[in-house]
């Protein structure tokens, strides 16, 4: 069993290596985001316009793009913390309220 002082040696590098690992831009995940939700929602629209074609996978399109929009409301609060140094609550209930009324669209929308 590891005495105090190797825990604490072990958790001390663990620190210093989430550190040094470089974090991805804020603009560069934007971009990607972009790219992923343009994606799937183009899948989604060949759907909607195709209902018979059995070759797309309807949930799969759905999941992804909720999950995406999900990343999108992530790096939003991301960006806010970058510019302010905090994100307030109103500012979270907003983009929760955003997000929640986007993907309640879209599953309406493919509900019928």
């Amino acid at each position: 069993m590891p005495n105090f002082e190797q825990q604490w040696a072990t958790v001390l590098k663990k620190t210093q290596q989430q550190k040094n690992t470089p974090k991805q831009p804020l603009a560069q995940k934007r971009q990607q985001i972009k790219e992923e939700l343009g994606y799937f929602k183009n899948q989604l629209l060949k759907i909607y316009q195709n209902p018979n074609d059995s070759s797309l996978d309807i949930n799969y399109y759905l999941q992804a793009v909720i999950k995406v929009r999900a990343k999108l409301m992530i790096l939003h609060l991301e960006e806010e913390k970058e510019n302010l140094g905090f994100i307030s609550n109103l500012f979270i209930e907003n983009e929760y309220k955003k997000y929640y009324l986007e993907c309640n669209k879209l599953l309406k929308v493919f509900s019928n």
